[in-house]
């Protein structure tokens, strides 16, 4: 039996031979350009060959080739899970959650690391008025700040 395997699956058009290149020029690459290899023209004389191909075939050898391919055929995605029983699920959620967490104490010492350290000693400094030296936090409630005066 004759097989017809295209590419990757795929089928791709081949390059012209001497021909001029097509040159594009795409607004992200501002301004710069892309040139391609121009693709023969498409033709799809295949496909006739292939209807004649198996036209030629007895019933029987037509039959095989059905075969072969519907085994070659992957089974739909929906068909290759197979869900776990909602008793199942249940049971297990169960005995999940019947177990005992044991505290097993670490086999090294941990360094004991002041709260400064951990947090970081980088604190910010408190922001004060540059006219009247108060903080900023509240600052115009402060009467005697000449920012604060009205005019």
């Amino acid at each position: 039996m004759m097989r017809f395997l295209i590419g990757n699956g795929l089928m791709q058009r081949e390059d012209k031979v001497n021909q001029p290149l097509k040159v594009s020029y795409p607004k992200f690459k501002n301004g710069e350009a892309t040139v391609r290899n121009l693709k023969i023209e498409q033709n799809f004389d295949y496909v006739e060959e292939l209807f004649q191909f198996y036209m030629g075939l007895s019933k029987q050898q037509l039959e095989d080739a059905i075969k072969e391919l519907k085994d070659m055929t992957p089974e739909p995605m929906n068909t290759m899970l197979d869900k776990q029983p909602r008793e199942e699920a249940i049971r297990k959620r169960a005995e999940r959650l019947s177990m005992v967490t044991k505290d097993v104490p670490p086999t090294a010492p941990v360094p004991v690391q002041a709260e400064s350290e951990i947090r970081g000693q980088t604190t910010r400094a408190r922001l004060v008025c540059s006219a009247c030296k108060n903080p900023m936090k509240g600052h115009k409630s402060i009467t005697d700040c000449p920012k604060n005066r009205k005019e």
